[in-house]
């Protein structure tokens, strides 16, 4: 038996909720303009507020928010590294 729907679900669950972050938290400075070292703390940081969330038996939904955040920073470093790895690319083929 396939997860296929269990996995779609829950992958366009966790999206509209780090989409609604995202908006929420766009008055802060754009992820472009950090380092992946910086992000990765904030990463530590956000797993730990998820394990706090857990072990003061917080809603789910607050669990789920902090979930989103740790979602977003992962997404934020993908990008950053696709972006270096893409520069690097087009710095070697210009040479």
């Amino acid at each position: 038996m396939s997860r296929e729907p269990e996995e779609k679900r829950i992958v366009q669950a966790l999206e509209k909720r780090m989409l609604h972050k995202l908006r929420v938290n766009a008055h802060k400075p754009h992820w472009h303009g950090e380092s992946i070292e910086y992000l990765l703390g904030r990463l530590r940081e956000e797993v730990r507020e998820v394990e706090d969330a857990i072990e003061e038996e917080q809603s789910s939904d607050a669990i789920y928010n902090e979930c989103a955040d740790v979602a977003n920073i992962a997404a934020m470093i993908a990008d950053l590294a696709w972006r270096t790895a893409t520069r690097a690319k087009d710095t070697d083929a210009d040479d």
